[in-house]
């Protein structure tokens, strides 16, 4: 007689490729199911993966780029993501392999591929902003909007590139200056009250006289003769140009004299809150009374006399290249080209029908687009209370309670449930435990586990053992 004992050895797991994709701009996430697991081990399960440096683009884990190889927990992997630079498409692999806590499989290879907007070049998703492209989640880039040619939501995935460059509009050239000044004495110019309604002044550039030229929203200049300007009569022309090349002039004259008058003098001339100021310095400065203006990247407020009484920082964000420079000016109520994706969008969320709680729009600064969300989440909830408090009084009625009292502060019998809610739920005494095996089993849980929860009911080993054979049958 003699006794054989076999020393189970473990296998390697083993894997597959697998692809994904996804579109512009968007970042590619993943979950444990990504990852294809095989064992022939009976209870092995994906412990771990091992990722690899993508061929282009990055891997991020957590907040932090991976390079050459870096082990993730399973229960980790929905940290995990993939991306390409922003606006970039393309394909590009990482290589991966799957572990069950012991053992790595072979390497394999994971392809990720991010598409182009099926609306062109011109187009990206709503989130980012823009003008919507029908019912669909996509928009228009900052400074296009779809194109008015009668597409459908039928024939609109046909059409290719459907948004077309919007049509400036120009900026208006405001300025201010005297209408005498004494030889001598410095004349003061300003175009603080110049705009662009849908962009920003990139430049403004004055003529003050045939030989003098100076850009800046403010400038001065003394005239030393009469003779400066034609029979002592300036010409004086501001002409301002937008983000997008657009310009407007605007024309007035002015008078130069040897005669000694007191002309204005706005050296050193600045805002400062609550500080009264006369009609000529707000209109020097460009500002209204009885309003809030906003100057670059301040709210001044003025009263109706003319004090200062605030001044506050106002964020200003500025986006593009080139010529196509936007500015955004956030919570003004109105929503400019590109604003929506700013970090600031709720200008542009407001009535669009989508209640934006992640982008901070709720009830009360938006209770046209998240009233219905909130209505329903109410009465959803006492439906679920209503059903929870039908079915207690159900089971109470029954007798279905047990040890268990379901009222408030009520503890469950120690001995009636010694696992934890990772293990397998457990059996009455039944005849025979098949069924319940085999519903364990469906839920992840492995045969130790099953068995724990057996012989903790009095199941003998020999009688489980005979059911777990018989369940599998």
């Amino acid at each position: 007689t003699f006794n054989v004992i076999v020393t189970p050895e473990n296998d390697a797991p083993t894997s597959l490729n697998f692809e994904k994709s996804s579109y512009v701009y968007n970042a590619i996430t993943f979950d444990i199911t990504d990852f294809p697991f095989i064992d022939v081990d009976e209870g092995d399960t994906l412990s771990k993966i091992k990722v690899y440096t993508p061929t282009v683009g990055s891997l991020e884990y957590v907040v932090t780029n991976l390079t050459l190889s870096t082990e993730i927990l399973a229960d980790d992997i929905s940290k995990l993501k993939f991306e390409l630079a922003s606006g970039e498409t393309g394909t590009s692999e990482f290589n991966f392999s799957v572990s069950d806590g012991e053992i790595y499989s072979d390497i394999h290879t994971a392809t990720m591929t991010i598409l182009p907007s099926p609306f062109g070049d011109l187009s990206q998703p709503r989130s980012r902003g823009g003008v919507r492209i029908l019912q669909t989640d996509w928009s228009c880039k900052p400074g296009y909007t779809p194109d008015s040619s009668g597409f459908t939501m039928q024939t609109i995935f046909e059409a290719g590139e459907v948004c077309v460059k919007m049509e400036n509009e120009l900026p208006t050239a405001d300025l201010v200056a005297p209408e005498i000044v004494q030889i001598g004495d410095v004349a003061f110019f300003s175009a603080g009250r110049s705009a662009d309604p849908d962009g920003i002044i990139k430049e403004y550039a004055w003529e003050l006289s045939p030989n003098v030229t100076k850009t800046g929203e403010k400038v001065h200049h003394t005239y030393n003769s009469i003779d400066d300007c034609t029979s002592g009569i300036c010409n004086i022309r501001l002409t301002v140009t937008d983000s997008d090349g657009g310009n407007t002039t605007a024309n007035t004259t002015l008078t130069l004299t040897t005669d000694e008058i007191d002309g204005a003098d706005y050296y050193g001339l600045t805002m400062s809150e609550g500080q009264n100021y006369t009609d000529d310095e707000l209109t020097y400065l460009g500002l209204l009374k009885g309003q809030m203006n906003l100057k670059g990247d301040e709210e001044v407020t003025v009263d109706t006399t003319g004090m200062i009484t605030s001044i506050e920082e106002q964020i200003v964000e500025v986006t593009g290249e080139g010529l196509g420079y936007e500015s955004y000016i956030p919570n003004d109520g109105q929503c400019q080209t590109g604003e929506r994706e700013s970090s600031t969008p709720l200008d542009c969320l407001v009535g669009d029908g989508v209640c934006s709680k992640s982008l901070g729009e709720h009830s009360l600064n938006s209770p046209d687009d998240c009233k219905e969300n909130s209505k329903m989440g109410a009465i959803l909830l006492l439906a679920f209370l209503t059903l929870l408090g039908g079915g207690a009084f159900f089971a109470w009625k029954k007798g279905l309670l047990g040890k268990h009292n379901l009222s408030l502060g009520a503890k469950p019998v120690a001995d009636e449930s010694p696992f934890e809610t990772t293990q397998p739920a457990q059996p009455a005494q039944p005849s025979g435990p098949e069924q319940y095996i085999k519903t364990q089993r469906s839920k992840g849980f492995s045969n130790e586990q099953i068995r724990g929860a057996l012989k903790n009911k009095g199941w003998e080993d020999d009688k489980i053992d005979e059911a777990l054979n018989a369940s599998r049958e």
